[in-house]
């Protein structure tokens, strides 16, 4: 057995965490399996376009609150997932191996960097910046203040599912 694998010996039933709340129980679940050995690592919540537009509603919601967040604020909330991150790297790694049949060393590499993202995003808070902008009216200067825009839903590639 590898390095921290232990934690994978048996499937466990797993939920989806919208709006403050774990779905699951009374959901279908579907197989998450290991490449390698074809084993159920996990059951999963086989979620459908409404549970999709659940989430996204649910972070249209939270988005006001935490926009208003100073930059600071934001970036110390994303440097504490980095820290979290860390703290459970080689969980995760073994995670990621199992699921994706990437080698451990592979794994552990795309969990640093997953970490190193976070981190280095946290840390550009100190540095949104605004703009002072000539105008067509030279009576008038124009401001470009930077902020969050709003809610982004992405599907990305599955080779790097934790750094993506």
């Amino acid at each position: 057995m590898q390095p921290g694998t232990a934690v994978l010996d048996r499937a466990e039933r797993k939920a989806m965490y919208i709006g403050g709340r774990f779905l699951g129980d009374d959901m279908p679940m579907r197989d998450v399996e290991n490449p390698a050995t074809t084993s159920t690592i996990a059951l999963v919540p086989d979620g459908d376009a409404a549970h999709a537009d659940a989430a996204v509603e649910a972070a249209l919601k939270a988005f006001p609150g935490w926009s208003e967040l100073p930059a600071i604020d934001r970036g110390r909330a994303i440097a504490l997932l980095a820290d979290a991150l860390e703290a459970d790297s080689e969980t995760l790694a073994a995670l990621v191996t199992a699921e994706q049949g990437k080698p451990l060393a592979q794994a552990r590499g795309e969990v640093a960097a997953s970490v190193t993202f976070l981190r280095y995003a946290s840390e550009e808070a100190r540095r949104i910046q605004g703009d002072i902008v000539s105008s067509d009216n030279p009576s008038e200067e124009i401001f470009i203040r930077r902020h969050p825009y709003g809610v982004v839903v992405a599907l990305t590639a599955w080779n790097y599912p934790l750094a993506l």
